[in-house]
């Protein structure tokens, strides 16, 4: 779940750097490089490792990430009026895929990436993270059993200059059984634990994990049909509890969220999922304000030609938050980009985005318009920039964009400038 910008969530911070992530899937969608798929079928039933080698027994697809090169105008995210210090920022490091497969039932998949991100006049904020998952997947007739499990590091980025943030220790262990219908229907139950784990001082002395240390269940129901051009309809049921280690605000909480939507097969012209729903967000306590309301999400990508693509989204979800008595805030987002080659070996891109956080208790802080008693906080993103192809494996993208996080509580405003270099090369 992700927090407010000023709660210490990693979801948050990599909301307000410069968006080297999405550059990547931009990247792949450009150079046409396949991943491992998503939902499996009955045809296929295992993650596909695509465009891999054989290293003995198991196929391997090495690459190497370059993240972000780049600069940054404001590291610490500090408000208007006062000092911004501005770094230049490297994060790269490489990355694996492998598989090994048991006969026709049984799968073993494995991914490693390792990213080492270096700020060149704040070395205090340089550090390493890695993220490792693993999944074996079991066919037992019409029943496809999968076992999966994930563990991540990742140190949060400070939002000032005396903020030193912490570790986020997050380890997952997951089930799941798939049982396959025919071609066409299958059924979902999957059960998953977390366990998230938060090291370092937060500023004032007041520990993290003291507040956001947390043991998280979740069982999931779903049911799919797909059409015979592969378009799949699917309706699914989650319930989460949230049980943090030491509760003393009440925040123990348990979300419920009941979805329909529709996910459109890949094709040459176009591919998108449309989610619609609701979500109860109540606290086991009954101190905070619960949330019952509606949540949906559509994303979709667009080829009007085989060097152009148009991305877009819209998203509206609530997520858990620590703001001062917030169990949580309300997020509508939004976001558009395009990106086309212009011969056989440059491109442009360009992309906005727009999301609007609303957090519904009313709290005791300074607010820029003494009427207001609730946060809320309106955040722009936008970018343009070039892409360089440099062979079948190696695309670079070079982007230039502006951050501006508009909050009506004082002292939250700030703005980022950046340039992100980012790139992958596949061995």
């Amino acid at each position: 779940m992700a927090t407010d910008a000023r709660s210490p969530r990693p979801e948050s911070l990599r909301a307000v750097r410069p968006p080297a992530r999405a550059a990547l899937v931009l990247l792949a969608v450009l150079a046409g490089t396949p991943g491992i798929a998503q939902t499996p079928t009955r045809d296929e039933p295992f993650p596909l490792l695509l465009d891999a080698r054989r290293w003995g027994p198991f196929l391997v697809r090495p690459a190497f990430s370059i993240d972000n090169i780049g600069y940054d105008s404001n590291v610490y995210l500090v408000p208007p009026g006062e000092p911004a210090r501005s770094d230049y920022v490297i994060r790269l490091g490489p990355e694996i895929d492998a598989q090994i497969r048991f006969g026709r039932r049984v799968a073993l998949t494995l991914r490693d990436k390792l990213a080492g991100e270096v700020f060149v006049k704040t070395s205090s904020l340089n550090h390493a993270d890695n993220d490792f998952s693993g999944q074996l997947d079991t066919i037992l007739g019409p029943v496809l059993l999968t076992g999966a499990a994930r563990w991540s590091t990742l140190r949060l980025r400070p939002n000032s200059a005396e903020d030193a943030r912490s570790r986020r220790d997050d380890r997952r262990i997951r089930g799941a059984a798939r049982l396959f219908l025919g071609p066409r229907t299958d059924f979902v139950l999957a059960a998953e634990r977390q366990r998230i784990r938060y090291s370092d001082p937060d500023p004032g002395g007041e520990l993290i994990a003291e507040r956001l240390d947390e043991d998280a269940a979740t069982l999931e129901l779903e049911a799919g049909w797909r059409l015979s051009s592969g378009t799949r309809f699917f309706g699914s049921f989650k319930r989460r509890e949230h049980d943090f280690t030491i509760d003393r605000e009440g925040r123990d909480s348990s979300e419920r969220r009941i979805e329909l939507g529709v996910g459109l097969e890949p094709s040459r012209r176009i591919e998108g999922e449309l989610r619609l729903g609701r979500v109860r967000f109540e606290p086991a306590t009954g101190r905070f304000r619960p949330f019952r309301g509606g949540v949906g999400a559509l994303s979709f990508t667009y080829r009007p030609t085989g060097r152009a693509r148009i991305r877009g989204s819209l998203r509206r979800d609530v997520f858990f938050s620590t703001f001062s008595g917030n169990l949580f805030f309300d997020s509508r987002s939004g976001s558009l980009s395009a990106e086309t080659f212009l011969g056989r070996l440059f491109g442009v891109q360009a992309g906005v985005s727009r999301r609007d956080l609303q957090f519904p208790e009313t709290t005791p802080v300074p607010f820029e318009n003494p009427a207001d008693t609730r946060r809320r906080d309106r955040i722009a993103n936008d970018y343009v920039g070039v892409l360089f192809y440099l062979g079948r494996e190696t695309i670079f993208s070079v982007r230039y964009g502006r951050r501006v996080r508009d909050s009506n509580v004082i002292g939250f405003d700030d703005t980022q400038y950046y340039v992100a270099t980012s790139g992958s090369f596949t061995f």
